[in-house]
C-alpha cells in the first residue's frame, strides 16, 4: 500500500503534460497485458 500511495503523490505533484503522459502509460500496459491474456486462452 505504502508503495501506490508514494507513486501517487510524485503523480501528484507533476505537470499536467506529465500527469497525461503516465495516466497513458497506465493504460497502454493494462491493454498490452489484456491482448497477452487473450492470446493465451486461444
Amino acid at each position: 500500500m505504502k508503495r501506490t500511495t508514494i507513486a501517487f503523490r510524485l503523480i501528484r505533484e507533476l505537470n499536467l503534460e506529465q500527469q497525461e503522459f503516465f495516466c497513458r502509460l497506465h493504460f497502454a500496459s493494462i491493454i498490452a497485458a489484456n491482448s497477452l491474456l487473450k492470446e493465451r486462452a486461444n
